[in-house]
């Protein structure tokens, strides 16, 4: 009873924490004018289907074309992605490069090699399967300038089908970002998404990221944080639904499932001492959900006391989202919340017990 209740108690204080982070974030009005020269580098592979979504959206941006260049990096596919690109690209007003990735394979190697060739002060990262706004590059570039940062961290948005699974898998990414988001309010980064990130030239050049952690398949983006964050670089969150970024939801539950397995293998190698004790309060918080919901099945005299604490849960987890509404890209929160709370508990201790046997067959695979 004293554990649960305590274990209750830290979990309330980091989801209370993560709100009130969320509310110190600022939405600032986009930059009219930069003269910051910006490199927006993709790494891709077998991603010929979604790169022209992509391309599209790019060449859409309304960051001076004088001041913005593209570096898409060929990680050895095998369907006619560069070519598509090449076509695409034609045309364009802004400057590009199509380099194919040679002596190594993986995404971290490619970015690598893509932010090596670039040009620009400010290097912005996505990903092939993801869309922007017209004022991604501007909104991004908005938060260097204002907040005078280093690296910073922008909001993503999985696209999905009109089901319920398909809402259901958005908003638990959802809750993922509003975390994420929270975690930069209150100066305690611990994830990011590589989907949107940006870092000065300089603060890659001088941190060389992947090159301690370069045996393991994904993390490219919260390593780098990591590495940040104990060096008190300067970080912070884009708070700007201008600056969010949309991808493609994983298509069925395999796949989610095996997403997020590689996501939570990777944490393994964490070292950030924040990043480990959030993730141990949240996996032994629903832990204790299960084996109290076990103890109502054996005696029905526990179901006050299981109800209690599942209602305490489902409130903080729901003003949780409702802090970062205005950049998580969702919508109907209050009632997929309910029934993603009822699934979440056996989602994610099944997800951290499956990922301590997960081993990468193919380290470029996408993270």
């Amino acid at each position: 009873m004293i554990v649960t209740l305590f274990l209750f108690f830290l979990y309330a204080i980091l989801i209370i924490a993560f709100i009130i982070g969320n509310k110190r974030l600022s939405t600032h009005s986009k930059v009219e004018t930069s003269t910051s020269k910006v490199s927006v580098i993709v790494a891709f592979k077998d991603e010929a289907s979604n790169l022209e979504r992509l391309v599209k959206s790019l060449l859409n941006q309304d960051y001076p074309s004088e001041l913005l260049d593209f570096v898409f990096v060929n990680d050895h596919s095998k369907d006619k992605g560069k070519e598509l690109l090449e076509k695409a690209l034609t045309k364009s007003s802004f400057r590009y490069k199509i380099l194919d990735l040679q002596n190594s394979e993986g995404k971290k190697n490619a970015l690598d090699f893509g932010i090596n060739s670039s040009y620009g002060e400010f290097i912005l990262t996505t990903d092939a399967d993801c869309w922007l706004d017209t004022d991604w590059v501007s909104s991004m570039v908005m938060q260097f300038v204002i907040t005078d940062s280093r690296f910073i961290s922008g909001p993503v948005s999985l696209s999905s089908e009109n089901s319920t699974l398909g809402q259901l898998i958005q908003l638990e990414f959802a809750a993922l970002i509003a975390s994420t988001s929270g975690g930069f309010g209150i100066n305690k980064p611990f994830m990011c998404n590589g989907a949107n990130l940006g870092f000065t030239k300089a603060l890659y050049d001088e941190f060389k990221p992947y090159e301690n952690n370069s045996q393991i398949a994904s993390g490219d983006d919260v390593f780098f944080l990591h590495a940040c964050k104990s060096k008190s670089c300067k970080m912070s969150f884009v708070a700007n639904h201008k600056a969010l970024v949309f991808s493609s939801a994983p298509r069925n539950l395999k796949s989610f499932i095996e997403q997020r397995i590689r996501w939570a293998a990777k944490s393994k190698a964490y070292k950030d001492l924040f990043t480990i004790l959030i993730g141990l309060v949240v996996f032994a918080t629903n832990i204790t959900l299960l084996v109290c919901l076990l103890y109502v099945l054996i005696n029905l005299s526990n179901l006050i006391w299981f109800l209690a604490l599942f209602g305490t849960k489902i409130t903080l987890d729901f003003f949780l989202l409702l802090s970062a509404k205005n950049w998580i890209g969702v919508q109907k929160i209050f009632l997929n919340s309910l029934l993603l709370s009822f699934l979440y508990p056996f989602y994610s201790v099944g997800i951290a017990l499956l990922s301590l046997i997960y081993k990468p067959t193919w380290k470029g695979r996408k993270v």
